[in-house]
């Protein structure tokens, strides 16, 4: 899986704004990452939940992947803002972009349209300075709706093994926070996946680094009628890919466990989305 960027800055058309201490100055300790596209009303309030937060010592990078939406406003929030536009070339894409863009040893990422709660940051830092040897660290979250209306809770967290995560992705991208040398060994994030990079990632940060859970509920995903998470057809079509790509590596690893556990993870997986889809059609 390539980590390799197509996109060359002269290709980027890049707007940016906001970050006066960029290139200068003392690194801030979080660098979040958020890649945008055509969010519709949820942006303004995804970036405030940024903003209330106890933990003040941030940048927020937000890449706009070619938005028919003018969404470029929203630099004018904070001046820790970092606003780059750039064509349409896909969230891996745009989220690879920030990832190189960003400064800090903590890389948080949160979606256009999801919230934190304003100790999530506080609470996060803390739990990875107190252990500094795991990689990637996420939280419990809480399901709403478009109205912001809880709907229920999250999936059912505490996996911290590459082999628990074979059984299935417990982890909201917006709940996650990375070490920079954790997301270095593991590459970027693939474009082949449109949504499963995430997934993709989480496993091979896995594979090399520990995983911390924190049982908490720090984080809202919200669901709507643009999720990606709703096409569950093409979803399962990547859900396979992945775990054939895993099965054959447990298999050139001589790894039995691994072996077992991406099969299952897949048996579990069309369960899931085949019971989601009746749900959806029902």
């Amino acid at each position: 899986m390539s980590g390799e960027l197509k996109t060359g800055s002269s290709r980027l058309g890049a707007v940016e704004a906001g970050s006066p201490s960029r290139g200068v100055g003392r690194a801030p300790r979080v660098s979040i990452v958020m890649a945008a596209y055509n969010p519709g009303p949820f942006l303004e309030e995804t970036v405030q939940s940024v903003l209330a937060q106890t933990y003040g010592d941030w940048e927020l990078i937000i890449v706009d992947d070619g938005s028919t939406q003018d969404i470029s406003a929203v630099a004018r929030m904070h001046p820790a803002i970092t606003y780059i536009r750039q064509e349409n070339f896909g969230q891996s894409i745009a989220r690879n972009v920030a990832v190189l863009r960003a400064r800090a040893d903590l890389i948080a990422f949160l979606d256009q349209d999801d919230l934190w709660g304003p100790t999530k940051l506080q609470q996060q830092v803390a739990a990875m300075d107190a252990a500094p040897e795991f990689g990637l660290s996420y939280t419990n979250f809480q399901r709403i709706d478009s109205r912001g209306a809880r709907l229920g809770d999250g999936f059912d967290g505490g996996a911290d093994t590459y082999l628990q995560l074979l059984l299935g992705c417990c982890i909201c991208i917006s709940t996650t926070m990375v070490r920079r040398e954790a997301l270095a060994s593991a590459g970027l994030f693939d474009p082949f996946y449109l949504g499963l990079q995430d997934y993709d990632m989480w496993l091979k940060i896995a594979r090399h680094h520990k995983v911390k859970y924190l049982p908490t509920v720090l984080a809202s995903y919200r669901q709507h009628d643009s999720n990606l998470s709703l096409r569950y057809a093409k979803l399962f079509d990547e859900v396979r890919w992945l775990y054939r790509e895993h099965v054959k590596l447990a298999r050139v690893r001589g790894d039995r466990n691994a072996r077992r556990c991406a099969r299952r993870g897949l048996k579990r997986s069309r369960l899931i989305y085949g019971s989601q889809a009746f749900d959806q059609c029902r």
